[in-house]
């Protein structure tokens, strides 16, 4: 048996994530930072600018990413990085290192593919994001 890897990333949203049009499918656009620290000789630690990456999202992820990510959350994507620079996530959460978050009651199992209505497919029915809270601060 061989279990399947990919490549991922991490770090916190730096912008909104937004909604791109493309035909029918849902696609979602972040900006993924992570901060750059220097040790000096002294001992200090020096921040320097955040590096970024964006981050693109296609179907029911880029629908759950827009309305649950804002700015600030530490996330980790799993997906691939293309020639391009742009990182094309297929999984997305919360970084459990440096988050802490509650999941809503109810979330607790979902429906399997055989057991949903056409209602339950639909945006509004799915249901109430996570609540996240930063444990120890972004990227620490």
């Amino acid at each position: 048996m061989s279990i399947q890897t990919a490549q991922s990333l991490h770090g916190v949203i730096t912008a909104p994530p937004q909604a791109i049009p493309d035909g029918e499918t849902m696609r979602a656009q972040l900006t993924i930072g992570q901060p750059r620290k220097r040790r000096l000789p002294d001992g200090t630690v020096v921040c320097r600018e955040m590096e970024t990456c964006q981050v693109v999202l296609s179907g029911t992820p880029a629908q759950r990413a827009l309305g649950r990510f804002r700015i600030g959350d530490a996330v980790i994507a799993a997906g691939r990085l293309e020639p391009d620079g742009v990182f094309h996530a297929d999984r997305i959460g919360p970084d459990t290192a440096t988050t802490s978050f509650e999941l809503m009651p109810g979330r607790a199992r979902q429906p399997r593919a055989a057991e949903r209505t056409a209602d339950d497919r639909t945006p509004a029915s799915m249901p109430a994001p996570a609540r996240f809270s930063h444990a120890a601060g972004p990227g620490l």
